[in-house]
């Protein structure tokens, strides 16, 4: 909408009036924007909710996909083709997830540690007195957990396909979780999945550091994983409410907006100090 300036046909008066009428209306849009954001920021400090926090910051995410580089670096080696693409972003990622040797690592700690780790396991093994056993319920519960509309896994299984099977295959998920508890091996298949790099924003994309790796895990694996979480009892066991990444309903850019309200509040006139400390693949590297 455009200044109305006054004319013949339009005299002062109702270019004045027509004016206020816009400022007013402008001044009401800003206020209810400001109501609305108000309201969403304590429902989501009552409820937190990642998917209702994502379509409300969908609104102004930008439309512009990325295109697959021509060129991708990976070091000192350079790839051109889609099937050289490939291979170089599975060794990219293969390397991060292979614990590396450094000589700054403590050699005997890691010794200590695992077995601390193999003492733990085999006490617990000694000291069980009861079998675990899963219910057919546990499962269909956890079944009902999985998200619809997610990408297959790398066997072509959706939530969808485990959840319309219902009642047809939760005796032979039992029987099949009931083996994993009493032996202690959970099934390769259960921890392999398809990685797709994703680029992250504003990168140089010829890089495959600038890529992240984000993994389609088997889905009758986290049927498997639900089942555990729920039996073991881990939710938010000496958790911070702080932290927001790896919980259940949140994620990190909830804690940006824990900032961008910061910062907000200081309306541009005092300085901000914000110190961030990023442990860079911090989790893909780690010995575990």
């Amino acid at each position: 909408m455009g200044q109305c300036r006054a004319t013949k046909k339009q005299p002062y008066t109702f270019c004045g009036k027509k004016n206020s009428a816009k400022r007013a209306l402008r001044r009401q849009q800003r206020k209810e924007t400001a109501i609305e954001r108000e309201q969403f920021l304590q429902r989501l400090e009552k409820d937190p909710n990642d998917k209702a926090f994502f379509q409300l910051i969908k609104r102004n995410q930008s439309s512009v996909k990325s295109n697959a580089p021509e060129i991708l670096i990976d070091g000192v080696k350079t790839a051109k083709t889609p099937s050289s693409q490939r291979e170089t972003f599975a060794d990219y990622f293969k390397n991060i997830a292979t614990p590396q040797e450094n000589p700054n690592f403590k050699d005997k700690l890691l010794t200590s540690r695992t077995n601390r780790c193999n003492l733990i396991k085999e006490v617990s093994k000694n000291i069980t007195k009861k079998k675990i056993l899963v219910t057919q319920q546990e499962i269909l519960n956890a079944i009902q957990k999985l998200k619809n509309g997610k990408s297959p896994d790398e066997y072509g299984i959706t939530a969808e396909h485990i959840k319309y099977a219902g009642n047809e295959i939760t005796h032979i998920y039992q029987n099949i979780f009931n083996q994993i508890f009493e032996e202690g091996k959970v099934a390769t298949s259960f921890k392999t999945g398809v990685i797709t790099p994703v680029p992250k924003k504003g990168k140089d994309l010829t890089q495959t550091t600038n890529y992240r790796g984000i993994t389609v895990t088997s889905a009758h694996g986290k049927v498997y994983e639900y089942v555990l979480i729920e039996k073991a009892g881990l939710k938010n066991i000496n958790q911070s409410n702080l932290q927001f990444g790896f919980t259940e309903g949140l994620s990190p850019t909830m804690a940006a907006l824990i900032l961008s309200e910061v910062y907000s509040e200081l309306n541009g006139k005092d300085l901000l100090f914000i110190t961030t400390l990023d442990s860079q693949k911090a989790f893909d590297v780690v010995n575990h």
